[in-house]
């Protein structure tokens, strides 16, 4: 995925490898997400478990502190045609 990285949002504004395992993870059928599936991402940063979580199909909201939501945005809406119900 495409992100937006923000090292003026702290913590918020990097992708952790935690982030990057749940993108793997996701991408090789390790949770069955379904068509429309209800995921509420709790502290996104940029967005990359949410955005992922998107690409397989899931309804996604991305939440974050606001100092976090400029670049949370822009990665969205640049991914969002890689999701069925971009978040």
């Amino acid at each position: 995925l495409p992100l937006l990285l923000a090292e003026s949002a702290g913590i918020c504004g990097r992708v952790w490898d935690s982030g990057v395992a749940l993108c793997d993870w996701l991408g090789e059928g390790g949770l069955a997400i379904g068509d429309g599936d209800l995921v509420l991402e709790i502290g996104s940063g940029v967005g990359v478990g949410g955005i992922a979580a998107a690409s397989v199909g899931a309804r996604v909201l991305l939440t974050d502190l606001p100092e976090a939501l400029p670049a949370l945005r822009v990665n969205a809406t640049a991914n969002a045609h890689r999701c069925a119900h971009p978040p």
